[in-house]
């Protein structure tokens, strides 16, 4: 029986009014004691609950101390080992990184050090072993090296030594050379000039008696007698001035005054001038300017160039036939390569061809017999082409001509300087 049934089987029967009252009372006490019953329960629950939880931090605070105290021997028992490990492996093999590092540096005496310390019987002794071995190797190598190079560098200095004191007679001597080109040249100079003094009057008077009667009238054999002499006379000037002109060109002081020219004018003075030369002969002597070339201007020095012209024409004049002989000066321009080319052709005997690589060595002579028709200095070719190459041209003969002999140059057009 629960206490609502005990609390009610305990109330006397009473009216129904005070038998509710009575009721109620009892419903109330039954209640409270109920209430409170199940406090009691629950505390004794909770207290429960607590001393588990009491018992639970009791173990488990057992446990941490003994996890804790697990760990703390691991950390001491690793340290040990890593001292252990250090001392035994670590070291010696930083003992051999650092021996390794001086060796590269070329400090064997701290590397040696360093390899002392690394002695045993495993293999971290046997790779010092043959470190060391790397090392008085190395460091032989070197002492031997050092030694050779000492005494290159000994051999250097007198090599140096001798090339100073040649550089000194180098020296010496190019001063002694100058001054012997400079001694040359006023030589030649004066023999030049010394030559040509005698020369002038010669040809002067022989010119008066071939011209004029102003000494008397010259029989045939007189006139004859003066003109060899007035030809040698000439032969003789132009030889010095030949000697004089490739002198200058071998040690590059042939001096040029250069002007701007037309083509046209160029090539017509210097027919008119020589034109006298062929009428003897009664050679074809013409000029050709083709188109463009007539409105070209080209920079040169004029009477060097007349120089060029005429010794080619000259040439001609001995090898064209005694009659119908051809002598042509013709002017071409190549816009493209902005040059004009000069040709001098003629219908002579022409020069074999066995023969035309040699026409501008010095002195050279294509007939070179005792009775040779025509004479010269062998030196025209060599000058023309001298010439022209200080102009920046080029001078050549046209192998491709069969007519006769065809030489040619160029100079560059003005525009194009």
């Amino acid at each position: 029986m629960d206490l609502r049934q005990s609390a009610l089987a305990s109330v006397p029967t009473l009216s129904p009014s005070p038998i509710l009252d009575a009721l109620t009372i009892a419903k109330e006490t039954a209640e409270n004691a109920l209430f409170k019953a199940i406090d009691s329960a629950i505390a004794n629950e909770i207290g429960e609950v607590q001393d588990r939880s009491k018992a639970v931090d009791e173990a488990i605070n057992s446990s941490s101390l003994v996890t804790l105290s697990g760990i703390i021997v691991s950390v001491i028992v690793a340290v040990v080992f890593g001292l252990f490990f250090s001392r035994y492996i670590s070291n010696p093999i930083s003992n051999l990184k650092q021996a390794s590092i001086q060796i590269g540096k070329g400090d064997y005496v701290t590397a040696c050090k360093f390899l002392s310390k690394t002695h045993r019987g495993d293999e971290i002794g046997k790779l010092s072993s043959e470190i060391e071995k790397m090392r008085q190797s190395i460091e032989s190598m070197k002492t031997n090296l050092d030694a050779l190079v000492d005494q290159r560098t000994k051999e250097l200095e007198i090599k140096n030594q001798e090339l100073f004191e040649r550089e000194k007679d180098l020296e010496r001597i190019n001063i002694e050379l100058v001054k012997t080109e400079l001694a040359k040249e006023e030589f030649l100079s004066m023999v030049s000039h010394e030559l040509k003094t005698p020369l002038t009057p010669l040809k002067m008077y022989a010119e008066i008696l071939l011209k004029t009667n102003r000494f008397g009238v010259l029989n045939e054999k007189q006139l004859k007698a003066v003109k060899i002499i007035l030809n040698n006379v000439s032969k003789l000037e132009l030889l010095i001035n030949d000697i004089f002109d490739v002198y200058k060109l071998d040690i590059g002081r042939l001096k040029l005054n250069k002007k701007f020219i037309e083509v046209t004018r160029l090539v017509q003075e210097n027919v008119a001038e020589l034109e006298t030369l062929t009428v003897d002969k009664q050679i074809e002597f013409k000029p050709e300017i083709i188109p463009p070339s007539d409105k070209v201007n080209v920079l040169c020095d004029q009477k060097r160039i007349e120089q060029v012209i005429a010794n080619l024409v000259k040439n001609s004049i001995d090898f064209v036939p005694k009659t119908d002989g051809k002598i042509t000066i013709r002017a071409e321009t190549d816009e493209t390569t902005q040059i004009v080319t000069f040709t001098v052709e003629d219908n002579g005997i022409g020069i074999p061809i066995d023969k035309m690589d040699n026409l501008f060595k010095t002195f050279y002579q294509v007939d070179t017999t005792l009775t040779r028709k025509h004479g010269g200095t062998g030196l025209g070719l060599v000058i023309c082409k001298g010439i022209i190459e200080n102009h920046g041209g080029k001078l050549w003969i046209d192998r491709n001509y069969t007519h006769g002999t065809s030489i040619k140059f160029t100079l560059p057009i003005a525009s194009n300087l």
